[in-house]
């Protein structure tokens, strides 16, 4: 059964609300690493040269990307107008791909206009989420995160981990960072940069 199907399919039923939240966390939620990808310049470019321009840059960012994103180890990828998520068993796992991910986008040489490259910022995160094969995707506070870092927070070239992503990282990883925090409805959420 879909995580969506279960849901309407226990509130029919009048299922206590407590008892729904329990049975759907047990069938449905999974421990991963979620990367969301932006890309930079969007706005800007589109304005400029025009969409066309920008998304035939975007296509070639895409194929580099999948080329990258497909010989790592993902649990699966997928693109939404110009943004990329990634998921992945481990933080770690995700901070590697973004470092190559970055360093690949730049070697191939795709740029926006005459004098800025293509680029690309991420957010991280990492903790218990719900999977839907409806809505194709991952449901939960730190895919927020990771989307509100990702998308809204990060600048070019940034990496921004969640506060769970931050402390699941491998011991011994030789990464430096610098704590960070912004308010998100109201809540004061502490974030992590990935310093380079």
């Amino acid at each position: 059964m879909k995580l969506l199907d279960f849901l309407l399919e226990q509130d029919a039923l009048g299922i206590h609300p407590e008892k729904i939240e329990q049975e759907a966390w047990n069938k449905f939620g999974t421990k991963v690493a979620v990367l969301n990808i932006d890309s930079v310049g969007f706005s800007r470019t589109t304005k400029s040269h025009g969409i066309v321009h920008f998304l035939t840059r975007m296509a070639k960012a895409r194929d580099c990307m999948s080329s990258v994103l497909g010989a790592m180890d993902t649990i699966s990828f997928g693109y939404h107008a110009d943004n990329c998520i990634a998921y992945f068993d481990t933080p770690q796992k995700a901070v590697d791909a973004v470092l190559a991910l970055q360093s690949a986008v730049l070697k191939s040489g795709i740029t926006l206009n005459d004098s800025e490259h293509y680029g690309l910022c991420a957010g991280i995160g990492y903790g218990e989420l719900l999977y839907s094969q409806t809505l194709d995707g991952y449901f939960g506070d730190e895919m927020n995160l990771a989307s509100r870092l990702g998308e809204d927070t990060a600048e070019r070239d940034e990496i921004l981990l969640t506060q769970n992503a931050r402390n699941a990282l491998t011991d011994g990883a030789d990464l430096r960072f610098e704590a960070r925090s912004l308010e998100a409805s109201g809540a004061l959420v502490n974030y992590y940069a990935l310093k380079r």
